[in-house]
C-alpha cells in the first residue's frame, strides 16, 4: 500500500516535533508501560518533566527507546493511521484534522498526520500550531478547574458546618419538647389523683375477662348452646362463646361454658312446735300476694287447712315442706300471709 510505504518512523520526524508527540499522544500510562518494558526506573527525586524530557530525547534516536514508543503509538491509534493513509489531497487531510479537533480526538489524528510520509507542510504546520495553542488552553483550563475546586472544598466545609450547626439546634429542640411532655404528662397524673380523691384506686381500663363473668350468678335459667350454625362456633377445641343476656339483673353470660353454681339456699329450720306447724325459711315472698312468709296460725289466701300438696305455683318454693300429719281438725295451723 503507497500510503504504508511512505509512513515516517519516529526517529525520522523532525526534532521539534518530538515534545508535542511525546506530550499530546503518550499518556501517563503509556509512558509507565514503556518504563517496564524498556526497565527504567526512576530515581526518587525524579519530577514528570524528566521523565517527559528523556523520551524526546530518546525519540530522535534511533533506539530500543524510538522504535518501542512508536510500536506503541501505532497499536494506539491505528484506526487514526489507516484514516489518514487513505486520504490523498490536502482539503481532505484539512477536513479530517478539523473534525477531529472538533470531537476532541486529537493526540491519534496528530499522530495520523506526523507520521504520514505525503503529508504536506501547510498540514502538518497547522496540526501543531493547533495542538500549541490546545497546550495553552489545557493549562488555562486546569488553572481554572484548581480554582473551582478549591472553592468547591471551601463550600462543602461550610456547608458541613452548617448542616452540623442545624442538627446541634434540632437535637435541642427535640429534646426541649420531650421535657415538656414528660412535664405535662406529671400534671396530668397529678390532677387526675387529686380528682378520684386519696382513697380510690385508678380504674382499671382492661375489660373484665370471660371467666370472671361466667362464674357470676344470674336470675335467668342457664341455657346451653344448641346453635345449629357451623360446628366450629361452640367446638370445645376453638370456643366461640354465645352470649345470653338476662333481663332482670343483665348480667351476660356465655352459653356454651360450664354452668354457674346453684344460688345459696337457707339453712332449713327446726319445728316450731305442734305438730300442725310448718316453716319457709328465707325472704321468700308469697307468689300469689307478694309478702313474706312468717309463723301464723291462720290460713294463707291461698291454702286451705285440709290441703296436702302446695299449689302449683308454689312448688319449688317450699324449703322445708313439712306438712303435718295429724288428723284432719278444723285447728290446723298454716303458715299465713302477714
Amino acid at each position: 500500500m503507497l500510503g504504508q510505504a511512505k509512513r515516517r518512523k519516529l526517529w525520522t520526524i523532525p526534532t521539534e516535533y518530538h515534545c508535542s508527540i511525546v506530550g499530546t499522544c503518550l499518556s501517563s500510562e503509556d509512558v509507565a508501560w514503556l518504563c517496564r518494558r524498556l526497565k527504567l526506573v526512576p530515581t526518587a527525586d525524579a519530577r514528570p518533566y524528566d521523565i517527559h524530557r528523556y523520551f524526546v530525547e530518546k525519540a530522535a534516536e534511533d533506539g530500543p527507546e524510538a522504535r518501542l514508543m512508536h510500536k506503541r503509538l501505532d497499536e494506539t491509534f491505528a484506526v487514526a493511521v489507516k484514516r489518514f493513509a487513505r486520504e490523498t489531497t490536502e482539503e481532505g487531510w484539512m477536513a479530517l484534522w478539523a473534525a477531529a479537533v472538533a470531537s476532541g480526538d486529537v493526540a491519534a489524528a496528530y499522530w495520523g498526520v506526523l507520521s504520514h510520509g505525503a503529508m504536506p507542510d501547510a498540514v502538518r504546520v497547522r496540526a501543531f500550531a493547533d495542538v500549541h495553542m490546545l497546550s495553552h488552553i489545557m493549562g488555562g483550563e486546569n488553572r481554572r478547574q484548581l480554582r473551582e475546586n478549591r472553592d468547591l472544598a471551601r463550600r462543602c466545609e461550610e456547608l458541613t458546618a452548617r448542616l452540623a450547626k442545624q442538627e446541634r439546634a434540632a437535637a435541642e429542640r427535640v429534646a426541649e419538647k420531650d421535657a415538656r411532655i414528660r412535664e405535662l404528662e406529671a400534671q396530668l397524673a397529678t390532677q387526675a389523683g387529686r380528682a378520684r380523691g386519696p382513697g380510690k384506686r385508678p380504674t382499671s381500663r382492661k375489660p373484665r375477662p370471660a371467666g370472671r363473668q361466667a362464674r357470676r350468678v344470674c336470675c335467668a335459667p342457664w341455657t346451653p348452646c344448641t346453635a345449629a350454625s357451623p360446628a366450629s362456633a361452640c367446638a370445645p377445641a376453638t370456643p366461640r362463646p354465645r352470649w345470653s343476656g338476662c333481663a332482670a339483673c343483665s348480667i351476660r353470660r356465655p352459653r356454651n361454658s360450664a354452668a354457674p353454681p346453684p344460688p345459696r339456699r337457707t339453712p332449713r329450720p327446726t319445728s316450731a312446735g305442734g305438730p300442725s306447724s310448718m316453716w319457709v325459711g328465707g325472704p321468700r315472698a308469697c307468689p300469689t300476694c307478694g309478702r313474706r312468709w312468717r309463723l301464723a296460725t291462720a290460713a294463707c289466701c291461698t291454702m286451705t287447712a285440709d290441703s296436702s300438696r302446695p299449689p302449683a305455683a308454689w312448688r319449688g318454693w317450699w324449703s322445708a315442706p313439712t306438712w303435718w300429719s295429724a288428723p284432719s281438725t278444723a285447728s290446723a295451723t298454716m303458715p299465713a300471709c302477714g
